[in-house]
């Protein structure tokens, strides 16, 4: 089990839920503003898939094992070439329905520069439609996302091309273009 501590976000990404029904940004995307507890909050990653099973047996132990205290968050990773219309709403849900919020770590087998001349649409726009049809089944439904997890990393391949590395700017152009499509589908 890892542990995550997200700590004094404010309301940097989140936006009016008066003003907009939902609306995406990253790393989070939301459906209303997020009411903990001065917007601090504790996750875990657990090892196992998040089925509804998997999250019932283990997440209650989690949240005995850190002193009684809740859990706010589960973090998990997608791949946007893994069966994304089936993987992620499931996920999604048995975090959700177990009192979770998840935040999915999207990773890819490509590199951020095919992903921001959008050679990889396709995907993208299957992840973010599996969203928006999740999200759109009520209950102020939200989670984060946080494209790209290690980036740094020599062992991922989005960033790498032919053996050199990614730069920032890349990065940059990527994280745009899937922001741009989650906003045309949410």
């Amino acid at each position: 089990i890892f542990y995550m501590l997200i700590l004094g976000f404010g309301n940097l990404f989140i936006a009016d839920a008066q003003t907009e029904d939902h609306k995406i940004y990253l790393p989070i995307i939301k459906k209303q503003s997020i009411p903990w507890n001065e917007n601090k909050f504790i996750g875990l990653y657990l090892p196992y898939y998040l089925n509804k099973d998997n999250v019932e047996k283990y997440m209650p132990l989690a949240d005995k094992a850190s002193g009684g205290i809740k859990h706010s968050v589960l973090g998990w990773f997608i791949d946007i070439e893994e069966n994304i219309n089936y993987n992620l709403p499931t996920q999604l849900e048995a975090s959700w329905q177990s009192g979770y919020t998840s935040f999915v770590n999207i990773g890819t087998s490509k590199n951020a520069i095919d992903i921001a001349q959008g050679m990889y649409d396709t995907k993208l726009r299957d992840l973010a439609k599996a969203y928006a049809n999740w999200v759109n089944l009520g209950d102020s439904r939200r989670a984060f996302f946080a494209p790209f997890p290690e980036m740094n990393g020599y062992w991922t391949s989005y960033g790498l091309v032919d053996g050199v590395a990614v730069t920032p700017n890349h990065y940059i152009l990527a994280y745009e273009h899937i922001q741009e499509i989650l906003d045309r589908k949410s």
